[in-house]
């Protein structure tokens, strides 16, 4: 890789004549083999007596599908002048909860940095099955997390293994914790370990896509944002953050019938400046949010005195609307009296919370009298393409703010290993030009995505694809490049497939991620004013011939983790 005037250009090196590396000092070494994987680093042991001590003083290890957690602990283990580490990421394949117990307590002592670990769901076997079912537990105990001392940022990606938190321990310097798909076995003590007392300097918060999680409670002088996700299983929940700023909070504290436990969250928080996704009722005042699902009343009237609803204006009425639980409960007020037949037709944000009747979305965004929308939220469960294509259409002529659809696979998550004629028999989601939105999110389940060949996104600041399937004639590049969005700063591309080369011409892009994007062979990206590029987990596949990289970039300010592209890996 060389970099010179912000212009970063990366292919294979080619071999040189004359050796002239061992007389270079450490520090250089050192910066050739972060150019590597790891493996590739270790082997350059039996080069010369030179180079036999130099892979041992990486601060950076990273491995790919590793052969099992036995190797990496010994790895982790064998440098007698072992450097600390300020980044390690490992990525397995239906481990078990043994493989990461493995190395973990060797990491806690090493990683005076970031830990990413991403345990991917099984492959397939060869009757097209994977071989477990994330709905069941997994056998052979929990992984055991020892606890981090130096660590910063902790990312844990588990397929549902087992989590058990350390009892005792703090995480001293950690300031980013983000766990996804795990199991939490009862009784969890995730309230105690991320509060204050054990996490002093946390600011950021993630958990997300996980089961067994029924009460949190976080007491934090430190947290800054605070984002909780599809936590089903969640009855109660209590935060006491004096400095937050932000709080997702997304399928969770969610009963099914009136046998459910009542669901309960209390949030003081006096400097939230932004909340968003929250699917339950709920009342504010001063910073203090105590929300709760209303219980039944036991008055023979229904509990009703008198009505004094009816005499507010339209737009107070709309206000307590948009307190409620989706449109679907927002839409029954419409029984109440003539007075209410059609104040939620002019609702100016609509969520629809897993509506089993995709027709029913079209119906409601096509209301005669509906206003522009601001915000469009949409959660659908194993969705075929035609159920997106049947209202996205009217979505895009109404919205003049930010749209999140996530369609959510069910069971586990299988279609990450389907097979390309499997994903084109099922059709593409047809994606219109949204000439007058500002944010776009989609969570697509690996259904394949067709892109607009026509047409400006004027508006769009901010686009998020994952677990996207990318079909078509038009090309990702073509649409996020400035000639089409003008205005775009932030892009995210991640979990997805069909995309081999990305090629990005923008003026105002600030920041690019790209995800797992393991048959990308080709990307090329000009961006004048981009302060920060994250890629990872790209470039990765069996196709034999090189990828290459060219970014043109001066006034990046960093890459996450470190850019280096693989000569092959």
């Amino acid at each position: 890789m060389a970099h010179s005037g912000g212009e970063l250009t990366a292919k294979s090196a080619k071999p040189s004549g004359e050796d002239r590396l061992s007389a270079l000092p450490d520090d250089v070494l050192v910066l050739i083999l972060l150019s590597l994987g790891t493996r590739e680093a270790i082997r350059t042991s039996g080069i010369s007596r030179r180079w036999r001590r130099v892979w041992a003083l990486l601060p950076e290890l990273r491995f790919h599908l590793a052969p099992g957690g036995a190797v990496i602990r010994g790895i982790l283990e064998a440098p007698e002048e072992a450097a600390p580490l300020r980044w390690i990421s490992v990525t397995t394949q239906g481990a078990g909860p043994e493989s990461a117990a493995a190395w973990l307590p060797v990491a806690a002592r090493r990683v005076s940095g970031e830990l990413v670990y991403h345990n991917m769901p099984p492959a397939m076997n060869e009757h097209g099955d994977v071989d477990k079912d994330d709905d069941e537990p997994v056998g052979g105990g929990d992984l055991q997390l020892p606890c981090f001392e130096k660590a910063t940022t902790i990312a844990l990606n588990i397929d549902f293994l087992g989590l058990a938190l350390p009892p005792q321990g703090i995480f001293a310097r950690l300031t980013e914790l983000c766990l996804r798909r795990v199991r939490f076995h009862s009784p969890s003590e995730l309230g105690s370990v991320v509060s204050s007392p054990r996490c002093p300097c946390l600011k950021k918060l993630e958990v997300s896509n996980s089961r067994g999680l029924q009460n949190l409670s976080i007491h934090s002088e430190s947290l800054l944002q605070l984002k909780l996700l599809d936590l089903h299983h969640l009855l109660h929940l209590a935060i006491v953050t004096p400095i937050l700023q932000e709080l997702g909070v997304g399928s969770c504290i969610r009963a099914h019938g009136p046998s459910e436990p009542v669901a309960i969250a209390n949030i003081s928080a006096p400097q939230l400046a932004e909340s968003k996704f929250f699917p339950i009722s709920m009342a504010q005042t001063g910073g203090e949010i105590a929300a709760k699902r209303p219980k039944p009343s036991d008055d023979g009237d229904g509990g009703a005195g008198e009505d004094r609803l009816s005499a507010l204006p339209d737009d107070v009425l709309i206000l307590i609307l948009l307190r409620l639980d989706g449109v679907a409960a927002a839409a029954r007020t419409s029984i109440l009296s003539r007075r209410w037949r059609r104040v939620w037709t002019l609702l100016p944000e609509l969520r629809f919370d897993l509506v089993p009747d995709d027709h029913r979305i079209r119906e409601i965004l096509d209301a005669p009298e509906a206003p522009e929308l601001r915000s469009i939220s949409i959660t659908t469960e194993g969705a075929g393409p035609d159920s997106a294509s049947g209202w996205l259409p009217v979505a895009a002529r109404r919205l003049i703010g930010g749209l999140a659809y996530s369609n959510m696979v069910p069971g586990n998550d299988d279609e990450e290993e389907v097979e390309e004629g499997e994903a084109g028999a099922r059709g593409e989601v047809q994606l219109p030009c949204f000439e007058k939105a500002t944010v776009i999110v989609l969570d697509l389940g690996l259904l394949g995505l067709a892109l607009p060949s026509a047409g400006v996104f004027a508006r769009i600041t901010k686009l998020y694809l994952s677990r996207v399937w990318f079909r078509g004639q038009c090309d990702l590049g073509n649409v996020v490049s400035s000639p089409r969005c003008p205005c775009l700063q932030r892009l995210k591309v991640s979990e997805s497939r069909g995309m081999r080369n990305l090629s990005i011409h923008s003026e105002s892009l600030l920041r690019i991620k790209l995800e797992n994007l393991h048959l990308l062979r080709q990307l090329t990206i000009v961006a004048p004013k981009l302060l920060k590029l994250c890629m990872d987990f790209n470039f990765i596949d069996d196709d034999p011939s090189e990828p290459v990289a060219n970014i043109s970039a001066p006034q990046l300010l960093a890459t996450s983790p470190p850019l280096r592209l693989p000569s092959h890996r």
